[in-house]
């Protein structure tokens, strides 16, 4: 060939003119040439490049052949990024809970209720007389709502926590019922008997009707 010298193996050529590959050679390297930089001679490709480019040129493999299970990436090109599908099944998916823990979440949440009930019929029995009458249908509405989170759940029906202030809450109660009697809506006076002593009247609205 011109240009180039042949050497003692086949497929392999000397550098005639600096660092030009040889002339195409179907026969000598049907997939073109690469430069071996350990022995500064160009030799035949045993394969093909990737997407039927060619080969990337190895920097100094010590004239062995390329590995066959890696395959070389086009040149100024990156590989494709990972991609994180969006749609995960399952994800946002209600936990399944049993009717059993929803029955004592329906009981909590009534429990719940009636704790502050005697201060919102006291305020306006009106009103709040016909959320009492609706309770069921109430809690049967929001029972469904604290299932869609396990986290909500467990606060819920766990024992460290919503029975903790629930108790609290229950402790507490006729401490709050009485404030709530004599300082807010003032159904409940402190009167002196003739020694000083500190007497409780109630007010007695019972002969009035609600308008």
């Amino acid at each position: 060939m011109e240009g180039v010298k042949e050497s003692g193996a086949a497929g392999v050529v000397d550098a005639g003119a600096g660092d030009q590959p040889p002339p195409d050679d179907l026969e000598l390297a049907p997939y073109g040439w690469m430069r071996d930089a350990k022995t500064k001679t160009w030799r035949a490709r045993k394969k093909a490049g990737r997407a039927g480019l060619p080969a990337a040129k190895p920097e100094d493999d010590g004239g062995q052949a390329p590995d066959q299970g890696q395959a070389a990436a086009p040149a100024g090109r990156d590989p494709e990024p990972a991609r994180l599908s969006s749609a995960q099944p399952g994800k946002n998916a209600p936990p399944k809970i049993t009717q059993e823990t929803r029955d004592d979440i329906a009981g909590i949440v009534a429990l719940l209720y009636s704790l502050p009930a005697d201060f919102l019929v006291m305020m306006d029995p009106y009103c709040f007389g016909a959320l009492n009458q609706s309770l069921e249908q109430v809690i049967d509405a929001t029972v469904p709502i604290i299932c869609r989170s396990q986290l909500v759940v467990d606060f819920v029906t766990g024992k460290q926590g919503l029975i903790l202030y629930i108790k609290l809450a229950a402790a507490l109660r006729p401490f709050l019922t009485a404030v709530w009697a004599h300082h807010v809506i003032h159904i409940v006076t402190l009167e002196k008997d003739e020694e000083g002593h500190a007497v409780v009247q109630r007010e007695d609205w019972s002969a009035y009707t609600a308008a």
